[in-house]
């Protein structure tokens, strides 16, 4: 115990940092542990006297010492409350707002609903990696609510505050979900009408592939009069062309495999 209590250092919080979950059991070890640092006697002789043990250091320094870093450790994890609450409410907040920019389509274009399923699918996603972050924080808050009711005297602010924070990541994280309720129920009420015209519009985009390849084989690519440099920017043009094409076409069907679970094959644009 002694050992422990000299050998910590403002570093040794640096480990704890990852294992907050571990804090209050910690603490719990700390108080057992001071109760028998309490229990020790100022002197300890052996039967015929020869010798004495002398635990006055002991007692002098290691439950100061302990108390201490009982306080760190306590401080860690409120900090760590703070922290995380603070980065999970940007999170939520942020995919709230993408998901909200694409949800009020009404009479949507083909790729304006492919984009409007892909942004739903994403956020969808980032909801599922979110859930474990607020499992965790809510392990946090309450290691905090077990710790404050053995302590004669926790901080009132303190407690309104973590109330706070506790509220809103609620309030935030059930909006999220109706949101995410809502975006899935409008993909579901609009696929019907919408599958028809992804496919003619993945048809449109292997057409225009078709007439940009086609061009190839025309005008100055194909007459060795042609100066190279004037090919070598008309090449660029297409080539950039139908990179655009492509990502169309892979929205487009990503998209259709989404809501139909089927897909067409892109017969054109893949061989480019």
């Amino acid at each position: 115990l002694a050992s422990f209590a000299g050998g910590w250092q403002d570093e040794s919080l640096v480990g704890w940092s990852s294992r907050c979950s571990d804090i209050q059991t910690q603490l719990i070890r700390f108080q057992e542990w001071a109760e028998r640092v309490k229990m020790l006697k100022t002197f300890s002789r052996t039967a015929n006297n020869v010798l004495c043990l002398d635990c006055r250091p002991l007692l002098a320094n290691a439950q100061p010492r302990l108390a201490a870093i009982s306080r760190d450790l306590d401080d860690l994890l409120t900090n760590q409350i703070f922290s995380e609450s603070d980065k999970f409410l940007a999170d939520v907040v942020q995919c709230s707002a993408d998901l909200s920019a694409n949800i009020c389509i009404s009479h949507p274009t083909a790729e304006e609903y492919a984009h409007f399923v892909a942004g739903v699918t994403t956020c969808k996603r980032q909801g599922r990696e979110l859930r474990p972050r607020l499992d965790n924080l809510e392990d946090l808050f309450l290691q905090r609510a077990r710790i404050d009711a053995d302590k004669a005297l926790p901080s009132a602010e303190l407690t309104a505050k973590l109330a706070a924070i506790q509220t809103t990541i609620h309030s935030r994280w059930s909006e999220l979900q109706g949101m995410l309720s809502a975006g899935a129920q409008l993909v579901a009420v609009l696929a019907p009408m919408m599958t028809h015209k992804l496919k003619l519009s993945v048809a449109e985009q292997e057409q225009v592939a078709k007439e940009l390849l086609a061009e190839l084989d025309t005008g100055c690519y194909v007459q060795p009069a042609c100066r190279a440099a004037k090919v070598m920017v008309r090449l660029r043009e297409i080539s950039d062309r139908i990179r655009q094409v492509r990502v169309r076409q892979e929205t487009l069907c990503e998209a259709l495999q989404i809501v139909s679970g089927k897909t067409v094959p892109l017969s054109l644009i893949g061989a480019v």
